[in-house]
C-alpha cells in the first residue's frame, strides 16, 4: 500500500483503469490501525490498487472527499467515487465492497 498526496492521487486517478481503494487515515486513530492491518492482507491482488492518505498531512484532500470519520475508504472507478465505507472493517468486508466494482 502506497501513501499518497493530492498531486500524486490526481495523477493516479487520471491514468488508472483499475479500481482505486483509497484509505483516509490518521496515525493517532486506533481504528485506522486495525483497518490498515486488514488492508495489508489484500495488497497482492492486481485488479485494484490500494492507496493511503494521511488526513493530518493532506487535510484539503480529506475535505475534498468529504471525509469526516476515520478511517474512511473511498472507492474510485474511472475517475468517479462509486462508494465510501467507514470504520474498522475486516478483510472479508472490504473484499465484498471491492468485488461490487470489479
Amino acid at each position: 500500500m502506497k501513501e499518497t498526496n493530492q498531486k500524486e492521487l490526481e495523477k493516479i486517478i487520471s491514468n488508472s483503469s483499475k479500481l482505486l481503494v483509497v484509505e483516509f487515515f490518521a496515525t493517532w486513530c486506533r481504528y485506522c490501525k486495525i483497518l490498515n492491518s486488514e488492508l495489508e492482507k489484500i495488497t497482492e491482488f492486481e485488479n485494484f490498487e490500494i492507496l493511503k492518505v494521511d488526513v493530518d498531512k493532506e487535510p484539503l484532500l480529506a475535505l475534498y472527499y468529504q471525509v469526516e470519520v476515520y478511517p474512511t475508504v473511498v472507492f474510485i472507478k474511472e475517475g468517479k467515487i462509486v462508494n465510501k465505507i467507514f470504520g474498522a472493517l475486516e478483510k472479508k468486508e472490504v473484499l465484498e465492497e471491492i468485488n461490487k466494482y470489479l
